[in-house]
């Protein structure tokens, strides 16, 4: 009678696809089988944990213990594993310079819109033109108008803010390019590179390695700051 060795069910003679999972029956449940099986079987589920991590942005390290469990797995698997891991989305760290540009062009549009509707709104009421008509459409465009120069004024509020901090990041961000040019070298990373694993696993054990000698020194950087310019460096440099 065959069996199926994923799901040990037992079928009729004839069949030769287990129904439930679709894999192809065997004669007998031998014990070779049945281990090829469930190694098979785990090595599929960590990787799927693994792609699922990626789908949901999970943490580097997260990722990174459950691909230093795939020693024994299929080498391409595994380089698979690691390409998806670098190629994952990311948030994009956006600079302090660059919110602060973007949040004055916000003021400027939505300020510039909400002044300009509501000499429209008030065009209007004085009878001066008459696009509007009734009420309930006044009432409507002047409330949208207020909400459009409450956007401005509190984008404003926030631009100054960020500008503030505009200066500081500038010169965190030199002193960390400068600590890792006259600290990091190649000499160091090649001695944490593992030949057993592909070349994209050794790439983000190298970044992890950089990010938490700089977290030593500047522990409140952010992870997005910090991979930003990590990777940058290494790319520039090795």
């Amino acid at each position: 009678m065959p069996w199926c060795p994923n799901c040990k069910a037992e079928y009729v003679n004839g069949v030769k696809v287990c129904a439930d999972c679709g894999h192809e029956l065997v004669d007998s449940l031998d014990s070779s089988s049945v281990t090829e099986d469930s190694d098979s079987n785990s090595e599929g589920i960590l990787l799927d944990e693994i792609k699922q991590d990626l789908t949901n942005n999970d943490t580097t390290d997260n990722i990174d213990k459950k691909l230093s469990g795939l020693a024994g797995y299929n080498e391409l698997e595994m380089k698979k594993a690691a390409e998806d891991f670098i190629n994952r989305p990311s948030a994009v760290y956006v600079k302090k310079a660059d919110k602060y540009e973007d949040l004055k062009s916000t003021t400027s549009t939505f300020l510039v819109f909400g002044v300009c509707g509501l000499i429209f709104v008030a065009l209007n009421l004085l009878g001066v033109i008459s696009f509007l008509n009734g009420i309930l459409s006044l009432i409507v465009m002047t409330i949208l108008f207020i909400i459009f120069i409450a956007i401005g004024i509190n984008s404003y509020i926030t631009s100054k803010t960020i500008k503030t901090q505009i200066e500081n990041e500038e010169n965190v961000t030199v002193q960390i390019k400068e600590w890792l040019k006259n600290n990091m070298t190649k000499e160091e990373l090649d001695t944490i590179h593992n030949p057993s694993e592909p070349d994209e696993v050794n790439f983000f054990h190298k970044i992890e390695y950089m990010k938490g000698k700089v977290s030593e020194i500047h522990p409140n950087v952010s992870e997005a700051y910090l991979d930003q310019l990590v990777e940058e460096f290494y790319n520039d440099n090795f």
